[in-house]
């Protein structure tokens, strides 16, 4: 490499990182962190999933309302769900990085053969034995190489119905109807 080509790789690293545009070396590491914490959750191997989060690492999950902080917060939400769905994967449909935020689309599948509770629900659910099939969105934002926060997008309702818990007009299957 000339001096002027190392020059002018060194100045659109420095303006890129002045003007908003991230080091590619970051975002690909980023990218790679995001799928092993896919294939870890796909391998049901919670502990790996966890090591790739910081320490006050925090989810949202905007469908349900519910907030989750820390690394044993989120372990126990993770050991939960596979409680109801031992057999669930996520299969990456579409991947976008910029700077410290990589977005993934991804299909969610699983069957329910334990006890669910709807996230932000009391209500416990017994096994349908149904199969879950929905699609979602998901926001990470890294630091240091790390998953920091998380916020994650998905139809709570289609999710109910695919499990039969809820009637066609979007009400819990076990929720009282309006008294007239």
């Amino acid at each position: 490499m000339s001096e002027l080509q190392s020059f002018g790789q060194q100045l659109g690293e420095c303006v890129g990182g002045l003007i908003g545009f991230g080091d590619p070396e970051s975002e690909r590491r980023n990218v790679e962190v995001l799928r092993l914490f896919y294939r870890s959750f796909n391998e049901n191997e919670v502990e790996a999933m966890v090591a790739l989060l910081t320490d006050d690492f925090e989810l949202n999950d905007t469908a349900a309302g519910v907030f989750t902080h820390g690394r044993a917060a989120y372990r126990q939400r993770v050991r939960t769900g596979r409680t109801a769905f031992p057999d669930a994967t996520a299969e990456i449909t579409g991947l976008v990085s910029q700077n410290d935020v990589v977005i993934s689309e991804v299909r969610n599948l699983a069957t329910h053969t334990g006890p669910f509770r709807l996230p932000g629900s009391d209500e416990v659910f017994p096994p349908t034995g149904r199969r879950l099939d929905v699609v979602g969105c998901e926001v990470y934002e890294f630091l240091d190489g790390k998953i920091a926060r998380s916020r994650i997008y998905y139809d709570l309702t289609t999710l109910a119905r695919q499990l039969g818990i809820a009637a066609t007009n979007g009400r819990v299957a076990n929720e009282p109807a309006d008294e007239q």
